[in-house]
């Protein structure tokens, strides 16, 4: 039923060549994520996996509903994982693994539909892509979500090329993988099969119609326990907690449409992690918009897949259902970079394939200035507080309270730096028989019994209070006002710190001592 354009190019047989240019790219992306992976503390989002993946596996469950508000199945890898080890760049190292899992797909993917160079243009693209080499170096499930969404199209395409059990039972599977670990990825597996099963029955292609049911009716199997048992107690704790976070949402929801909403936040922030990047917006909007206007040139079923998922996922965003663009767009990276790379692949003429290089070559060299590694960032941006890679000192930090705090002094956590304090603070015993999302416990309920020993107490969540309240929660966790005591930052709001010190200095206090890192800090507070 198929012919001429319309089909997806044939396979290319693959050489020993191949497989060798293939590893080298591996190799590159693999020297790129392991560059300066230990060179951060781990942060809020990252400390508070740990601690989910630290709950009993009897638990573990509870602790993702109440903790995370994601699916279960990475905390279930990283649970797993830990039993090898628990330092920051071992935490890492799984999602550094599932990256390349993904470059891999999205290689495959680009190969598929438009040969080899597509897949090394692609590859390519993916060594030095900012938002990806940023998720890639963090605990979190962005990662092996973008390896699952790449592997899914991959498996759509041979369900495409070849309707049979096996391709229906790869997407199947695959999309399962996808959906148990991350929401947001039933966009990308979602609406290209849907198109896929529109165009079938278009066509009265009866077989594909069957083959492409039968993979949504296992995938839909697959996930239904997620479904039922899972998503509804973390849609109740969201909406719960909806009233609360309003002022936060409504922050976010400016800031993006203040962004220009079509492009930036998705091409230009997936090429130069845009807008925390030297490198002018229109640099990787237009070069991406070459090249996938080019990957036309190989067939429009992809590039259609692309366009309506772009299209239902910007539509999630006005309905509120979904955030559009930055993090929330790699759910879009394996269909955007394989198409890009494709766009090199299908790309005729000597000319017009050396002009496809060339977008190429400014794209890598837009992607390599702007990458996420912390040497590079402080050489080209400057040392400092960042919102894109999130850096918070919090190790640093802690490790100078361990070296100057005196007997067992008393020391107020702030609520922001809970996570990571308790992380970097391991060997005085937080983690034993620490109930599930334990630190979430301590931000809402005052004062369990868990949520602090041997003079370190946890401080509730005091987003939204006034002055009073504030200073009114630390001495409540502290048990009344000592003639000294630590404070320790980190995860902050702006001037959440200075407010604090200001509230207590008026209080009757003043610093005694004081270590300030890139995004946390501790500070001695002493009765004047």
């Amino acid at each position: 039923m198929t012919g001429g354009a319309m089909r997806f190019p044939s396979r290319p047989g693959v050489s020993g060549r191949d497989y060798l240019v293939t590893g080298l790219i591996l190799l590159a992306a693999l020297a790129v994520r392991g560059w300066d992976l230990n060179a951060r503390s781990l942060w809020f989002d990252e400390a508070g996996e740990y601690w989910v993946a630290m709950s009993p596996l009897g638990t573990l469950v509870g602790s993702v509903v109440t903790g995370t508000g994601d699916p279960p199945l990475y905390s279930f890898l990283l649970h797993a994982w830990m039993a090898l080890g628990s330092s920051p760049i071992w935490l890492r190292t799984l999602s550094v693994i599932a990256s390349l899992a993904g470059i891999a797909g999205t290689m495959t993917l680009a190969g598929r539909l438009a040969g080899r160079r597509a897949a090394f243009a692609a590859g390519a693209l993916m060594v030095l892509l900012p938002a990806d080499v940023r998720y890639a170096q963090e605990v979190g499930q962005y990662a092996l979500m973008l390896a699952a969404i790449a592997w899914n199209l991959v498996a759509l395409h041979a369900l495409w090329k070849h309707p049979g059990m096996r391709a229906s039972l790869a997407w199947a599977v695959s999309a399962t993988v996808a959906a148990y670990t991350y929401y947001g990825a039933v966009f990308s597996i979602g609406v290209p099969v849907l198109c896929v099963a529109v165009e079938s029955v278009l066509r009265r292609d009866w077989a594909r119609v069957r083959a492409t049911l039968r993979a949504v009716a296992l995938g839909t199997i697959g996930i239904l326990p997620l479904v039922l048992l899972i998503l509804p107690d973390q849609m109740s704790r969201v909406l719960n907690a909806s009233v609360s976070n309003a002022s936060v949402g409504a922050a976010q929801a400016s800031s993006l449409r203040a962004a220009v909403l079509w492009f930036n936040p998705v091409l230009a922030f997936q090429f130069t992690g845009w807008p925390y990047t030297k490198v002018p917006a229109a640099v990787p909007v237009l070069g991406a918009l070459v090249l996938l206007g080019l990957s036309l040139r190989s067939g429009w079923r992809a590039p259609v897949w692309l366009a309506a998922t772009w299209l239902v996922y910007a539509l999630a965003d006005v309905a509120g259902i979904f955030p559009y663009g930055f993090r929330w767009s790699l759910i879009m990276t394996p269909l955007l970079v394989a198409l890009a790379g494709a766009g090199v692949g299908a790309a005729g003429g000597r000319r017009v394939r050396t002009a496809a290089w060339c977008v190429v070559g400014v794209l890598l060299l837009a992607g390599a200035v702007s990458l996420p590694n912390r040497t590079l960032r402080d050489a080209l941006y400057g040392r400092g507080p960042s919102p894109w890679p999130e850096t918070e000192d919090a190790g640093a930090t802690l490790s100078y309270w361990r070296e100057h705090r005196t007997g067992t002094q008393p020391t107020y956590v702030y609520y922001g730096a809970v996570p990571a304090f308790a992380y970097y603070t391991r060997e005085m015993g937080w983690a034993e028989a620490m109930p599930p999302a334990w630190f979430i416990d301590c931000w809402h309920h005052p004062g369990p019994a868990h949520c602090g020993r041997d003079g370190v107490r946890f401080g509730k969540w005091t987003r939204g209070m006034n002055a009073t309240q504030r200073v009114a929660d630390v001495f409540q966790a502290l048990g009344g006002t000592p003639d000294e005591f630590w404070v320790i930052f980190s995860h902050l709001q702006p001037n959440d710190d200075r407010d604090l010190l200001a509230d207590l200095i008026a209080n009757g206090y003043r610093i005694g001592a004081a270590y300030q890192a890139t995004g946390a800090a501790a500070f001695l507070l002493q009765r004047t």
